[in-house]
């Protein structure tokens, strides 16, 4: 999705995107950020 990081956390019921991103990198280990990044690249190549 190209939604900003901030609504894709407050549409998932979050309430802060410092919540979110605790969550989705106990989850995924990797930051939404990085994730995101990593996903362009191979999306790109």
């Amino acid at each position: 999705t190209s939604d900003s990081i901030t609504n894709i956390c407050l549409d998932s019921g979050f309430e802060s995107q410092r919540t979110f991103n605790r969550v989705f990198k106990e989850r995924y280990k990797i930051s939404p950020s990085d994730y995101r990044s990593t996903y362009v690249k191979e999306m790109l190549s």
